[in-house]
């Protein structure tokens, strides 16, 4: 697991072959803080 910490690392990533999960998540959702 990695952690993208730009807009433009982001785009890289999801432009390459290889195939990718992304798992989005922030702390002021309460929602994503129980999903966690």
């Amino acid at each position: 697991m990695k952690e993208i910490k730009s807009e433009q690392e982001f785009k890289d990533i999801i432009a390459s072959e290889e195939p990718v999960v992304v798992k989005f998540f922030t702390t002021w959702c309460p929602d994503c803080v129980r999903v966690k």
